[in-house]
């Protein structure tokens, strides 16, 4: 069946022949979007044709393959979810349907995508529903194909060199820090989620709002334990989320709500031995916490963090240290490295309970 007879009985159909982008009823409403879906996929299924086309494999090797038949294999496999588009395109408006609607033309040079000018189709999958969304492009030219290898390996060597550049450029600052000599690394082998009210303390210099926390607390889901411990940061990230979503009711949180992972051992007893300061630094701003350098605050000299008897006594030594260690660090208010300005870290501060 040609494209005008699939395109009349699609109208037939929906009986919207004559009139087809009046006012129609609601319940009706997206039948001409529907309709010119329809038309829409006939046409790529038309530019596409049964001929070759080219991809790039795993190994970034140019190999030739339908992309229809390809789809229809990944089906014929009961995949969750097989589509087939040109690449690049996500959504379309409604004036696309009903240009295609309009058309009488398998090759319409006015469509975009139609025809010879159709130049990449996208393969888009899902095994299974859980999965995400992999997708394979298929280039009508050999020519095309060579092109996106070449500049897909350009790329993968252009990130790797970032990633070593940025893996050492973390490995010199992780080592700043805790070469300071009021701090020392923390070797902890875990994390727990610990969270605080945040009270307002008014505005800053920048006119941006501030808070203070007036406590620490650790979440933990057993009252066998002090804390829940997390062997990944995954985990506890996942944990801190939940109870940011729904604070905890033994905390007053009106006036803000803070929750984050720390570095953590592995303890059992409950007995509360005072708080240490938890200084985390990551050179990558928007880096995840498993990238962060963990440090303690500790007496000049000493082998381990110092711990201090009360809450406030923690919060004061380590609101004080904060901005000596920028001075010392060679790094402004705002992160910027003083020595290159092409370069900003992130430094944060909190007080931790120890047992």
């Amino acid at each position: 069946m040609g494209l005008h007879a699939r395109q009349v009985e699609i109208d037939a159909i929906l009986g919207h022949k004559g009139q087809r982008y009046g006012k129609v009823d609601t319940r009706t409403a997206m039948l001409p979007m529907l309709a010119g879906q329809g038309v829409m996929s006939l046409r790529y299924d038309y530019s596409i044709g049964d001929g070759d086309w080219y991809t790039v494999n795993a190994s970034g090797d140019v190999e030739a393959r339908n992309p229809l038949r390809y789809a229809q294999s990944l089906t014929d496999q009961s995949y969750s979810w097989v589509s087939v588009r040109p690449k690049g395109i996500v959504t379309l408006g409604v004036s696309d349907w009903n240009a295609e609607m309009a058309s009488h033309e398998a090759g319409d040079p006015t469509i975009e995508n139609s025809g010879a000018s159709l130049k990449a189709i996208e393969v888009d999958y899902r095994k299974t529903s859980q999965d995400g969304n992999t997708v394979v492009v298929f280039y009508r030219t050999k020519a095309n194909a060579l092109a996106a290898a070449q500049a897909t390996k350009r790329q993968a060597e252009s990130d790797a060199k970032a990633a070593a550049e940025q893996k050492a450029f973390d490995a010199e600052w992780g080592q700043r820090l805790t070469s300071l000599p009021y701090m020392i690394a923390n070797r902890d082998a875990g994390f727990k989620v610990v969270y605080a009210a945040c009270k307002p303390t008014g505005k800053n210099s920048k006119g941006e709002d501030t808070c203070k926390a007036n406590s620490s607390h650790d979440w933990s889901d057993s009252r066998a334990a002090p804390y829940q411990w997390f062997t990944d940061i995954e985990g506890c990230e996942d944990a801190a989320i939940n109870i940011r979503d729904k604070p905890p009711a033994d905390v007053d949180h009106d006036g803000g709500f803070m929750s984050d992972c720390v570095p953590a051992p592995k303890v059992t007893g409950h007995t509360l031995a005072g708080y240490k300061t938890m200084f985390a630094l990551t050179p990558a701003v928007g880096a995840d916490n498993g990238d962060y350098t963990y440090a303690n605050l500790r007496e000049r000299g000493a082998k381990t963090a110092r711990v201090f008897e009360t809450f406030n006594a923690c919060y004061d030594a380590w609101d004080a240290a904060y901005s000596k260690t920028l001075k010392d660090l060679g790094v402004d208010e705002d992160g910027n490295v003083l020595s290159d300005k092409t370069k900003i870290i992130n430094l944060t501060a909190t007080c931790v309970r120890v047992y």
